[in-house]
């Protein structure tokens, strides 16, 4: 897939591409021209960016918080009390910022906040 993508940089049409390109990679390109892409307005391509941005963080919290517990839940059976406490005094962080990314607005609900 690197291959078409980079030879398609250099390329100024789909023709051109094809051209270039090895055979053996004529599938993978039938399979990223076959792709649906957001829509080309600016502005919703902005907010497909920042709800794709908001999925990665929830993402990353939520396996944040699982590395937590397991790390806690180790240290409860090891008995380090001083892990556990640690852990105990960092507080619900996380669980926090799961909650205001569930809060924000997504999609079509941001585009309708902005109009407003």
């Amino acid at each position: 897939m690197r291959e078409v993508l980079s030879r398609w940089l250099d390329c100024r049409d789909r023709e051109s591409l094809q051209a270039v390109l090895d055979p053996s990679l004529a599938d993978t390109l039938n399979h990223l021209l076959a792709k649906n892409l957001p829509p080309a307005n600016p502005s919703e391509r902005r907010h497909h960016l920042l709800d794709c941005i908001l999925r990665l963080r929830e993402r990353w919290l939520r396996d944040l918080e699982q590395k937590k517990a397991d790390v806690l839940l180790e240290a409860e059976v090891e008995g380090s009390e001083v892990v556990v406490e640690n852990l105990r005094q960092q507080g619900n962080t996380v669980p926090e910022r799961l909650n205001e990314l569930f809060h924000q607005p997504k999609g079509r609900q941001r585009l309708k906040k902005e109009a407003s």
